[in-house]
């Protein structure tokens, strides 16, 4: 069975056609060349060149059955070329697996914010609901609140005209026929004999300019403003 070499590290070795160095040269080898031995004779070693399937013979002496430095060295430098591209190819990996996770994290970060804005956006729409009851409430309140005291205004003007009446009834003297004040000095001689009497006649009257001045102030509210 044949055994394989190689040749040395040398940059040249010729292959003869017999087992002589001064025999002609059918092929130089370089080294690394990997040869088959078929035999050997002496200080010479009959080989195949496996690439051209070349026979020849060549100093024994430069054949070894280990690889040559030269190509355990490019051997070594490939693999170490194949490992730096695999662990680039790792590292390639693991970036993109850590840039995908942190894709995912700000994905459903994202998510979580909008479902937090849309949380907010209807807790925002339902107070503004709540807030609209209230002033409705509010203004209906108000509303109920001003028809009770005009009511209530209503009904003191009433009874301060009533009492308006009555006194009048009860001393028709105060007024003259046409209408005109009396005479300065019975006026000042009545306001000395009755002036509770007088006193609750200025009240009256102060009521009820004061109940139509109200009157007309609802009526210029309902009526945007203008006095009808």
């Amino acid at each position: 069975m044949a055994e394989t070499a190689y040749i040395v590290d040398q940059l040249l070795v010729g292959l003869h056609q017999q087992k002589d160095i001064n025999s002609p040269i059918i092929k130089v080898l370089s080294t690394g060349t990997k040869v088959e031995i078929i035999r050997h004779e002496g200080d010479f070693a009959e080989i195949r060149e496996l690439t051209a399937d070349k026979i020849g013979w060549v100093d024994a002496s430069y054949l070894m059955l280990g690889k040559p430095a030269k190509l355990q060295l490019a051997e070594l430098q490939d693999k170490i070329k194949d490992l730096e591209s695999q662990q680039s190819i790792q590292a390639a990996q693991t970036i993109k697996a850590e840039n995908e996770e942190k894709v995912k994290k700000l994905n459903k970060q994202i998510e979580d914010l909008k479902q937090n804005l849309s949380s907010e956006k209807l807790k925002a729409g339902e107070l503004e609901a709540k807030i609209s009851q209230q002033e409705k409430k509010l203004a209906k309140i108000e509303a109920k609140d001003d028809d009770n005291r005009i009511a209530e205004l209503e009904k003191q003007n009433s009874e301060l005209q009533s009492q308006l009446n009555v006194t009048r009834q009860e001393k028709p003297e105060l007024i003259t026929p046409s209408g005109n004040q009396l005479p300065l000095m019975q006026l000042l001689s009545f306001l000395k004999e009755k002036p509770v009497q007088i006193l609750l006649g200025i009240l009256i009257l102060a009521a009820f300019l004061f109940g139509r001045h109200w009157e007309d102030r609802k009526n210029r509210r309902k009526h945007g403003g203008f006095r009808i």
